[in-house]
């Protein structure tokens, strides 16, 4: 949209009185020739204050109402001030309308960037655009200077921002060059997991050959280190040796060992033979010497008793279990 007659007219003058007279560490200009609703100023942060030193960027945007509306303020370098916030808000009376601000059509440019200088001179609190700035300042003033002095030197110092700039251009290199490395630095490390991996093995098969090396000649690994020495010929001479020698070694020692003791019978075993005569024992019926007279011969009958063989006959018979059928009564009839 086409600027007003009124700003056509208006900004150029302005500009003009501030060129011609201007206040101690104040500036500004257009950065479009053609566009005269955009203003840009620097301003110089005043002595004896956390900002000394600091040259603080702004941008002027005119309404189309101008001077009826204020202009729009906006620092666009960062300031830890409690009155203006993290994205350059200002708060301000002088740019704001009544009843809340101050602003009438006579103020001009000047007046706007004359009173942002002396808000950097004195700070207020009480209408902070900050909070966290605004609460330090009333609590630790000495902490909000030195954090004020510090962001001053870091981002309103062309020194510190050229030092910021090659700071951020070294890392961004840094990370460039660190990914392109990437498929070699992970080609490199695996190799060398590899490598450590063949030092492990080759690590454990010392370890595992080193005790064969330490034993006697007379150990087993002296035998096979000599067998695996001695020239083919003499192989088989060598293990006929070693096998009659253990052959005499063991008979000898059978020899001072002297015959086996023969096995003796444990008590189980006693008490086993002994339950085994018992059951024999009450398994046989009971007879009495007074059943059968004495010098009479006896015969054992079928039916499990005994039955004389003399004319007087006297059988005594174990009781018999009663017949648990007809077929088991016709049986015992006919017997």
């Amino acid at each position: 949209m086409a600027p007003s007659k009124i700003i056509l007219n208006r900004i150029p003058r302005e500009m003009a009185d501030l060129m011609k007279a201007p206040p101690a560490g104040i500036s500004a200009w257009l950065p479009c020739e053609g566009n005269l609703s955009l203003v840009e100023a620097q301003v110089l942060g005043p002595e004896d204050t956390p900002y000394a030193g600091g040259i603080f960027q702004l941008r002027i945007d005119y309404p189309d109402r101008y001077p009826n509306e204020p202009p729009n303020v906006k620092f666009k370098t960062k300031v830890y001030h409690p009155n203006v916030s993290h994205d350059g808000n200002i708060c301000l009376s002088v740019i704001n309308m009544p009843p809340k601000g101050d602003w009438r059509p006579s103020h001009n440019l000047r007046t706007v960037l004359l009173s942002i200088q002396c808000l950097l001179s004195a700070p207020n609190p009480d209408d902070p655009l900050d909070a966290e700035a605004a609460r330090e300042l009333k609590t630790h003033p000495h902490l909000f200077r030195s954090r004020a002095a510090e962001w001053t030197r870091l981002y309103a110092n062309p020194e510190g921002r050229a030092a910021a700039g090659a700071g951020r251009a070294a890392a961004a290199a840094e990370l460039s060059s660190s990914g392109a490395a990437g498929p070699s630095g992970a080609a490199g490390c695996e190799a060398s997991g590899a490598q450590r991996q063949q030092g492990k093995t080759q690590a454990a098969a010392a370890d595992e050959a080193a005790p064969l090396k330490s034993q006697p000649p007379g150990s087993q690994g002296g035998a096979a280190e000599a067998h695996l020495a001695a020239p083919p010929g003499t192989a088989a001479a060598g293990g006929e040796a070693v096998a009659r020698k253990t052959e005499d070694a063991l008979q000898g020692q059978q020899a001072s060992q002297g015959p086996e003791p023969e096995a003796c019978p444990t008590a189980d075993m006693q008490a086993t033979e002994e339950t085994t005569t018992r059951t024999i024992t009450s398994d046989m019926p009971d007879v009495t010497s007074a059943s059968v007279p004495a010098g009479t011969a006896c015969e054992a009958s079928g039916s499990g008793g005994v039955q004389a063989l003399s004319g007087a006959q006297v059988a005594v018979e174990a009781p018999r279990p009663a017949p648990k059928s007809r077929l088991a009564l016709g049986k015992r009839a006919r017997a």
